[in-house]
């Protein structure tokens, strides 16, 4: 809650006034004679004088009587006499060290040395007694806290005097307009209507933050007889004004009564830091305390970052007291303890030293990307301009064939290192990458493969050389590729990254453009490699097998666009077995149509492994059966029979597994005198064969008729010696 504003006093003239530097005479700007020195120190010491026997005790009258605008003017002259010691103190030291320096010393430097150390020290007490005393620390003789804290003056001592004359002057207009509020006439007790009550809450609730100025206005409050009206009062926090106090001392008590710690009081800061689960060692029952976590410890440096350095330096060591403070700068960036340490490290450098061992010595690594772009960027100021490209392309074609996990993942690890981001963020963007990665990875190949399957379908539809269809092929699914994985890493981001909206279109064109080139290279690659391989190297088992038996081309062709997988392939035979795009052609059952010929050929050709007398289900030899009836053939390959071979040819290759065929024949129309006449004309169908079924079954069978009449073989398709099984 801001402050309210005090008429008269929030004045940036009378601010600018306060911090004015004394003048200085240009003639003796440049003297440091030692008639200058001793006319510096009867300056300075007079000065000392007027603040100390003048100034400061009628400054602190005004004050007591809660006279705000003559508190401020007095505070202006105290300012400025001790700058007109500061001053003195300064000439009058420059003109005993150039003396000093002089071949010839003169002899009134030993009557000058003595005086001038005298006045540097007399300053140096007054300073600390009017930090003291121009502050809100005491009122009307009582310190409000019941004793006094000496204010760190650093380097310069006038800036932390008019910081406390500037609250001082503001907080005792605050209390005379709280008084005029309750209608204060000089009795000590008086009664204060409620809505006098609240507004008068309202001007002394917000000055919480720092100890000693509430701990003044309770006790202007008290002298006037309107604390005990106010003090069961509410204030926005819920608290009353009493509450509040008590709160207040003990927040005194552990950040001291001076440093302002805004918000952040020691409730505040023990909720931020102990939201988590996970509990430090050494607690037990009431008193455990929560291992702080990533958000609760970047949370509680955001807001730090608006308090001064003293405050800042008080929390850290209200931390260290509670045995918290190593678990937080451990959750910490150390980039961000490194900056709390420079903060503080001139106010405090006791604390600052806990917070060193948390930044020094970290960091340092470099991810892959980070790594590339160092080498091209050493090749290139070298003068090496290609060697620097090749660093490039290589870092590109790394992430391109991770799917931007290579670029995502090398980001989050170089902010790490950096000390820019918790490990703990590290992880998750780390895990979200390689998520993203896998489903962008899934749907390029889902897409890229049906995409390439139909363009190269079409192209061999169309008349097209083989090697036509394959580079068409490959254009079409790599850019369905690029489309589906850009779209999909689009949607993850938006899901889990905080993206907000959709990539342009040019964006999504120049995706689809890059996997386009990308799928067409590789097409020709694979081509232009095609020609220099030894004969039956590159082709597929089931292709070896077509060329060395020709009259099984046709049905090995329906075998192998059976076992070309779709993506409901793609998704069970994964769930199944974990297999990948690649593996694909094992395990998976694909059903094909085929004549008993061309099933008989297969195991005569020492291609299957089949039984020895394959018998339909009446015990009729399959070899009985017409050559041209046909057969759903159900297909399970035990090993890849689409991919390339390596280097070995049919019925050579070792650990060639056998490949289980289920043959079974089609449907057979049912058995009626309308279509009785149609089945007859049919002349590749099987010899209807009719089954015995017990009475008692009839009933239950009769909508079955047509699976009665299957006949069931088990056949395996391999590329290594035969084997056989028994008839099922």
């Amino acid at each position: 809650m801001p402050k309210a504003a005090v008429p008269g006093l929030d004045n940036p003239a009378v601010d600018a006034q306060l911090k004015q530097p004394a003048p200085i005479n240009p003639a003796l700007a440049h003297d440091v004679s030692l008639e200058r020195g001793f006319a510096e120190v009867k300056e300075g010491n007079e000065a000392i004088d007027v603040v100390r026997g003048m100034l400061m005790p009628a400054y602190r009258r005004a004050v007591d009587a809660m006279d705000a605008r003559a508190a401020l003017e007095l505070a202006q002259h105290v300012v400025g006499a001790l700058r007109i010691a500061e001053r003195s103190r300064h000439e009058a030291v420059l003109a005993v060290a150039t003396n000093e320096k002089t071949d010839t010393p003169d002899p009134r430097l030993a009557e000058l040395r003595p005086i001038e150390l005298q006045l540097v020290n007399s300053l140096q007490a007054l300073e600390a007694e009017v930090a003291i005393g121009i502050g809100p620390q005491v009122f009307r003789g009582h310190p409000v806290l019941g004793s006094t804290t000496p204010p760190r003056l650093g380097k310069d001592p006038l800036v932390a005097i008019t910081g406390e004359a500037g609250a001082t002057c503001e907080l005792v207009a605050i209390a005379a307009q709280a008084c005029r509020i309750a209608g204060v006439a000089g009795d000590r007790s008086v009664d204060v209507a409620p809505e006098k009550r609240k507004e008068i809450v309202a001007l002394i609730e917000p000055w919480k933050s720092r100890p000693v100025n509430f701990a003044f206005l309770v006790r202007v409050l008290f002298e006037e007889g309107v604390w005990d009206a106010v003090a069961s009062e509410k204030t926005e926090s819920g608290k009353t004004l009493a509450q509040t106090q008590q709160a207040v001392d003990a927040q005194a008590k552990q950040t001291g009564a001076l440093n302002d710690i805004g918000t952040l009081d020691g409730e505040t800061v023990d909720k931020l830091l102990n939201a988590g689960d996970d509990w430090l060692p050494g607690g037990s029952g009431e008193t455990r305390i929560a291992r702080p976590t990533s958000a609760g410890a970047l949370e509680l440096y955001e807001r730090m970052q608006a308090l001064p350095a003293p405050s800042r330096a008080a929390i850290l060591r209200r931390l260290d007291a509670s045995e918290v403070l190593d678990a937080f700068l451990e959750v910490l960036p150390w980039q961000r303890v490194k900056v709390l340490h420079d903060h503080i490290a001139k106010y405090d450098i006791e604390t600052a030293a806990l917070l060193a061992p948390y930044y020094q010595d970290k960091g340092g690594r470099h991810s892959l990307h980070e790594e590339y772009m160092q080498r091209a960027l050493d090749h290139h100021d070298a003068g090496n301009p290609v060697r620097a490209r090749a660093w490039f392309v290589l870092d590109y074609v790394s992430n391109v064939f991770t799917a931007g996990f290579h670029k995502e993942y090398s980001d989050a690890f170089d902010e790490y290192q950096q000390g820019l981001i918790t490990e703990e963020e590290y992880q998750h963007r780390s895990r979200n990458a390689l998520a993203k990665a896998g489903l962008v990875i899934a749907a390029s190949a889902a897409a890229g493969g049906v995409g390439g399957a139909y363009a190269g379908g079409l192209a061999r539809g169309a008349g097209l050389a083989p090697g036509a269809a394959t580079v068409i092929a490959g254009a079409a699914g790599g850019t369905a590729a690029g489309l589906a994985g850009h779209a999909t890493g689009d949607v993850f981001d938006q899901a889990f990254n905080g993206k907000d909206g959709f990539d342009s279109i040019s964006d999504y064109a120049r995706s689809g453009a890059i996997g386009g080139l990308t799928g067409t290279v590789a097409a020709g690659l694979s081509l232009a490699a095609g020609r220099f391989m030894t004969p039956g190297s590159g082709q597929r088992p089931i292709d070896a097998a077509a060329s060395k038996y020709p009259r099984l081309s046709g049905a090995l062709e329906r075998i192998r666009a059976a076992i070309n997988p779709t993506f409901e392939g793609v998704q069970a035979i994964g769930e199944a077995h974990g297999a990948t795009a690649a593996k694909l052609g094992t395990q998976a059952v694909v059903r094909v149509r085929m004549t008993v010929s061309e099933v008989l050929e297969l195991i005569d050709t020492h291609l299957s492994q089949s039984p020895n007398a394959l018998a339909t289900a009446n015990g009729a030899p399959i070899r009985t059966l017409p050559g041209d009836t046909l057969l759903d053939v159900s297909l399970r390959p035990s090993s890849p029979l689409t991919e390339p071979m390596q280097m070995s040819t049919v019925g050579e290759g070792k650990g060639a597994g056998p490949t289980e065929l289920l043959l079974r024949q089609p449907r057979l129309p049912p058995r009626n005198p309308s279509s009785r006449s149609r089945a007859s004309k049919t002349s590749h169908q099987a010899p209807a064969v009719r089954r015995r079924i017990p009475v008692r079954h009839q009933r239950a069978h009769r909508n079955n008729y047509v699976d009665s009449m299957r006949r069931f073989a088990h056949l395996t398709l391999s590329t290594g010696p035969i084997r056989h099984s028994q008839t099922t």
